[in-house]
């Protein structure tokens, strides 16, 4: 279970991926060591890195037991004017869940949803 309102380290989950997808160069170098929370936790900055990348790409960023067994997630940035990173907006749900076709859905879901919420605040395509 994800607790409402607990707080998960920037890089273990998808919400903190999906900070890290709208403004890497910045808050890329600024983390602490990557501590280790399961054996799926990304703890080097290299790995991260590509993972992030990869996320760009894809238009959101996941975490499947990173940092709890069994919750996972998938999440995307929230851009403002001049692309400026607003927030992120993201779904958690069990691993056992996060199977095609539905997470296929969520993928979409959540990417849709985070881009409308970005033209609605000024942010352009």
């Amino acid at each position: 279970m994800s607790v409402l309102g607990s707080r998960t380290p920037i890089h273990c989950s998808s919400l903190g991926k999906a900070l890290l997808m709208g403004d890497m160069e910045n808050l890329l170098p600024k983390l602490p060591r990557l501590r280790k929370f399961t054996d799926k936790t990304v703890t080097t900055l290299p790995a991260l890195r590509k993972e992030i990348e990869a996320a760009r790409e894809a238009g959101v960023a996941e975490a499947y037991d990173e940092y709890a067994i069994g919750v996972s997630g998938v999440s995307a940035p929230i851009h403002g004017v001049d692309g400026a990173l607003l927030g992120v907006i993201g779904i958690s749900l069990p691993t056992s869940r996060a199977k095609p076709p539905h997470l296929d859905k969520i993928r979409k879901a959540v990417r849709d949803h985070a881009d409308r919420l970005s033209k609605a605040l000024g942010g352009i395509d």
